[in-house]
């Protein structure tokens, strides 16, 4: 079915001339009808889901760069990263997103030897390997540094493994 320009026209007119008299109605009953724009705009700009951004957000957003500006700067080279994330008031997780984020990775070697466990680790090796030259018997040894029998025993040979490479 074609409809022609004339009779859309025509229908359009109509239309028009139908709102104009029940418009006319409504007011002689109601008042006159009052309209206001479409799009209302507020004074401070939207955030991405069209919520108004409080003075809150916008604090947080603060927080939330100077808490980055301090991983950008501090992540590579942090000696253990529960110490910097309770520095920074967040939780380990959260420090790792936020550095994956930002696209910052740990340095190998300070991953390695700085971390708070290692460096006990280091010190325990060397007492035992102290303690076993003095001739001290297993137990004894784990009595005096506080650890497990296993442990000692695991430390001597890890002392043994490095005398044959050397």
């Amino acid at each position: 079915m074609k409809i022609s320009m004339q009779t859309a026209d025509l229908t359009l007119q109509q239309r028009r001339a139908e709102i104009a008299q029940l418009t006319a109605e409504f007011e002689s009953k109601n008042g006159p009808v009052q309209t206001t724009d479409i799009i209302w705009r507020g004074a401070t700009p939207p955030n991405w889901n069209g919520a108004l951004v409080t003075d809150g957000t916008a604090k947080r957003g603060a927080e939330n760069s100077a808490i980055n500006q301090q991983v950008l700067q501090q992540y590579a080279t942090a000696p253990c990263l529960t110490e910097l994330a309770k520095a920074l008031g967040i939780s380990v997780s959260s420090l790792s997103k936020r550095a994956g984020r930002l696209g910052i990775s740990r340095d190998k070697a300070r991953k390695i030897n700085n971390h708070t466990n290692n460096q006990r680790s280091t010190q325990r090796l060397t007492k035992t390997a102290e303690l076993l030259e003095a001739g001290q018997p297993v137990e004894t040894i784990a009595e005096k540094l506080d650890i497990s029998p296993r442990l000692v025993r695991h430390y001597r040979q890890q002392l043994e493994s490095m005398q044959e490479a050397a």
